[in-house]
């Protein structure tokens, strides 16, 4: 692997890490304001996930 495409992976890693824990928190904070269940907005990002794998993944058409 190349330098840069080594920063760049390094890059995308951090910026996903830091995006997962503001979700995580945002999560946390709005289920204990009662205002959020946990179980809906798992679903939710699995339907986001199985409509992304079919218009950007492996499956693409």
């Amino acid at each position: 692997m190349s330098k840069d495409t080594k920063e760049l992976v390094e890059a995308v890693s951090a910026i996903h890490a830091a995006h997962t824990n503001a979700l995580m928190i945002l999560v946390k904070t709005l289920r204990e304001a009662g205002v959020l269940d946990p179980a809906h907005y798992a679903a939710n990002i699995r339907m986001t996930i199985d409509a992304n794998r079919t218009t950007i993944g492996l499956g693409a058409q």
